[in-house]
This record gives structure tokens, C-alpha cells and sequence, in this order.
């Protein structure tokens, strides 16, 4: 049985619902729609309630509300540790300049061609795969008594926001979502990337790798135009950025919305 995508549409065009459906249902039915509304307030509620969506379609004018209402919504659902990716539909050619903070898979005109619909799908089957099964962390604590004990953690990806290499030894630090570190974990910055470039992780550093989903901004270092570091959405920490390659490939995934 062929694994589907979960989808929302929020449309307040029920046209547009309707025309996004049976393409959906005729030529992409893995994609599964489990739910359509008319407004991002309807939506909110659907997503607060219903875990396991893996991607929304939505309109940016909603007209009962406001011609940025979509991206509002989508500002909040960003804010949600396992976050569904979006795909914009608009009636509008022009895209909101800002449309990049909220880190869109794609953006798709109204009345929806089929091939621009089955191109954004494609990237998302290659881009956006199912989340990994939780992650098996084998790292170290010192306990009460002063002791090293080695102990066994499963996390979700999730959860992670950005992970450090430990300096002289073959391990890493990993920042958690909750102010939680695992400081001294088994495993190096390469073994990573290896496993979950595809899962939205990206190095940046030869010693550091984010979650694309936790990049709140580039800031350019002081005094120094073209040297960046990386501000994060839920941790007060700002990364380096180590050189233009690593800021190239960056820039690049945010853009794209590789995560």
C-alpha cells in the first residue's frame, strides 16, 4: 500500500476547492484530502485538533478576511514543532515580498494548471518524505554520585534544533526543544547529514547543523557584510555561518523550502 500525504485546503472559493480536489483524487491520489474549509480560522481549529498533517493548501486572500490572511496562518502553523509544509494557491501573479519567512514548498495561480499542480507535487514526493522513525541517541551523563553513565534516548526529529560538534572527540551536542542538551552524544556532524539532509537538516558550519525549520534569520556578523550567522526561532543562540559554500547551499534550501 503506497504511504499517503494527509492534506488541508483552505479556500474560501469553493471552485477552487472544488478544482484542486479532482485533481488531487485523478491524477495525485496519494495525496489524501482529509479535510476542506473556507478560512483560517476554521483551519486553526482543524490543525489544533488533528495531528498528522503532512501538508495545507492554502489561498493567501481569504476575502472575509483580510488579503494576507494565509500568510498570517501560515506564520502560526511555522511556530509548530512538527509544522506541515504549505502550498500557496493565489489569484494573484505577484508574490508578497515577504513570502519567504514563511518558507512555502511552492506557489501556485489560480485557476490551477494541472502541470504546475503535478510539478509541486513531485518535489514534494522527493523533498518532503514521511518524518523518520524516532531517532536512537546513545549518549552520555555524568549522575549523582559523579559517575559516567551511558544511557539510551529516542528522539523525533522534530524535536531537534540544532546539533554542535564536541571539540576533540567523535561526538556531538544536541539542542532539543524544552531548553533540553544531550551534551555528549555518539555519532559526528557527517553521520547526520548522511541520514536526514532529505528530513530538512542542513550543516552550515563545519561544526554546526541546523533544523531549516528553527532558521528565524540571516544576520550579517557585526562589521562584517559578508560573514553571516544563523538566529534560531526557539533558542537564543546564534550559529555561525562557516564561509560563502555553506551560506550558498543555505540560502538556496530556505529559499526552495527544502524542509
Amino acid at each position: 500500500m503506497v504511504a499517503k500525504y494527509k492534506v488541508l485546503i483552505v479556500d474560501d472559493e469553493p471552485a477552487a476547492r472544488l478544482d484542486l480536489k479532482k485533481i488531487l483524487n485523478t491524477w495525485h491520489t496519494d495525496f489524501d484530502v482529509i479535510a476542506e474549509v473556507a478560512s483560517t480560522q476554521e483551519a486553526w481549529l482543524f490543525i489544533q485538533k488533528n495531528s498528522g498533517i503532512d501538508g495545507i493548501f492554502l489561498d493567501i486572500h481569504i476575502q472575509s478576511e483580510s488579503a494576507r490572511a494565509g500568510l498570517n496562518l501560515a506564520a502560526k502553523i511555522n511556530q509548530q514543532p512538527c509544522a506541515p509544509w504549505i502550498i500557496f494557491i493565489s489569484g494573484y501573479s505577484q508574490k508578497p515580498k515577504d513570502l519567504i519567512r514563511v518558507h512555502p514548498a511552492d506557489y501556485l495561480l489560480k485557476p490551477l494548471e494541472e502541470v504546475e499542480v503535478d510539478r509541486a507535487l513531485e518535489w514534494i514526493r522527493k523533498n518532503r518524505p514521511k518524518n523518520p522513525k524516532p531517532i536512537i541517541v546513545h549518549h552520555y551523563v555524568i549522575n549523582r554520585i559523579g559517575e559516567r553513565e551511558k544511557h539510551i534516548e529516542y528522539i523525533d526529529l522534530d524535536e531537534v534544533i540544532y546539533v554542535e560538534k564536541n571539540i576533540g572527540t567523535n561526538s556531538i551536542k544536541i539542542y532539543l526543544l524544552g531548553n533540553r542538551i544531550l551534551a555528549e552524544v555518539t555519532g559526528t556532524i557527517k553521520d547526520w547529514i548522511t541520514k536526514y539532509e532529505n528530513f530538512g537538516v542542513a550543516q552550515i558550519h563545519k561544526s554546526y547543523l541546523v533544523k531549516l525549520k528553527q532558521v528565524r534569520c540571516l544576520k550579517p556578523r557585526p562589521g562584517e557584510n559578508e560573514v553571516y550567522k544563523v538566529a534560531l526561532k526557539n533558542c537564543p543562540d546564534e550559529l555561525p555561518v562557516g564561509g560563502s559554500e555553506f551560506l550558498r547551499q543555505l540560502r538556496e534550501k530556505l529559499e526552495k523550502g527544502q524542509f
